[in-house]
């Protein structure tokens, strides 16, 4: 049986600063399996912030973090049994409104694997309101 990976991907809107996470699942008939990460910025990537990707377990165990530059990483599974994980984007304070961030995880072993896509997109965090005296 190749890896399979189940959970809610909406899309999630998420202000400057703050953050937003996925639960899912991943079950596989080996005991082990290699995740890989593809953590693309957008739309203008090379002007974007750094957003902070974040990969645990549910018991808040971090396997793996945008910030460290690696790539990809082997986790133990316990094989034909659901082992739950969450997503975590962290939006950075510099931000603009529709900067967006897609993370693709790919969970393979010898079996095949699967692959789920997460999107977060900045929405606005500070409304700016003119008044004139005695006209509120």
């Amino acid at each position: 049986m190749c890896p399979m990976i189940t959970g809610e991907n909406d899309l999630m809107k998420v202000t400057a600063g703050s953050k937003v996470s996925w639960p899912f699942k991943v079950v596989a008939s080996s005991t082990e399996a290699r995740f890989s990460f593809s953590v693309v910025a957008g739309p203008d990537a090379e002007n974007a912030p750094e957003w902070t990707v974040t990969l645990s377990d549910s018991s808040n165990n971090e396997y793996w973090c945008s910030d460290r530059g690696a790539s990809e990483i082997s986790v133990d599974l316990p094989g034909n049994a659901p082992k739950e994980f969450k997503l975590i984007v962290e939006c950075p304070k510099g931000v603009r409104y529709g900067d967006s961030v897609e993370t693709v995880i790919t969970v393979s072993d010898d079996g095949g694997s699967d692959s789920i896509a997460f999107e977060a997109i900045a929405q606005q965090s500070i409304m700016i309101l003119k008044t004139q005296i005695d006209q509120e």
